[in-house]
């Protein structure tokens, strides 16, 4: 199978009213621009495309990449307008948003996510505790070994804490331990304003891939993967 290339970001950020002290209201046209120069075959996106984000906006990113042929999926984080987040569509048909504790097939790989941010304020709709969480990650484990599949490439807003990347402050433990239950091949996040940096999880054959805040930095990074067997070619980040 023939190699794939990927376009990965998080923390898009768009604003038409000050976030963190900046207006980001070009972000989209960022975006459609770099996805003019790289051409790629997919797009993700680890979340935060900002509370700001109209249906406009929406229109003009999912009717870029269906006019062009490329998927385009996501989770989403805890700066989303909730309004739109929620029902946009490939040219293929299938959701943008790929569902919590469930998995997609695209391209021959195999994709999950858990969207949203750790929280014990269960009322607020992007929260998740820990238990939550783990019972998400049991059933999904079920369904995988049902089906004799394995993630490929597990989206998530919030960073884990793997003590790997460059500030082991930040990062939550138990996406941590969802990775360490379900060994995707490649895990994409965001969420955290560090740079943006890859690493192996040590003892396993999972990379983790951390995504800079694109709204402000504008850093991406091109990802090359041969689906079956499934082959992890290069990590390259880029800024725009």
């Amino acid at each position: 199978m023939n190699t794939i290339k990927i376009v990965a970001l998080s923390d898009i950020h768009y604003s038409i009213t000050p976030h963190h002290g900046v207006v980001q209201e070009k972000s989209i046209d960022y975006i459609l621009d770099l996805l003019i120069l790289e051409k790629p075959n997919m797009f993700l996106s680890a979340g935060d495309f900002g509370t700001d984000m109209n249906e406009e906006q929406w229109c003009k990113l999912t009717n870029f990449c269906i006019n062009h042929k490329i998927l385009f999926y996501y989770c989403y984080g805890n700066h989303e307008n909730k309004k739109y987040i929620f029902n946009n569509f490939n040219f293929d048909g299938t959701n943008c948003l790929i569902p919590d504790f469930d998995f997609i097939e695209a391209n021959g790989l195999i994709l999950s996510a858990i969207s949203g941010n750790i929280g014990k304020r269960l009322s607020v709709w992007y929260h998740k505790d820990e238990t939550v969480i783990t019972i998400g990650l049991n059933n999904l484990l079920n369904r995988l070994s049902q089906n004799q599949t394995k993630i490929h490439i597990l989206l998530t807003h919030e960073m884990p804490k793997l003590n790997l990347l460059t500030n082991e402050k930040h990062g939550q433990e138990i996406i941590a331990y969802a990775i360490k239950l379900l060994q995707p091949s490649l895990n994409i996040n965001g969420h955290v304003s560090i740079p943006s940096e890859y690493k192996l999880y040590a003892n396993t054959n999972t990379m983790i891939l951390h995504l800079a805040d694109f709204g402000t930095t504008h850093d991406y990074a091109v990802v090359h993967i041969c689906p079956k067997p499934f082959t992890l070619h290069s990590i390259d980040f880029k800024s725009f």
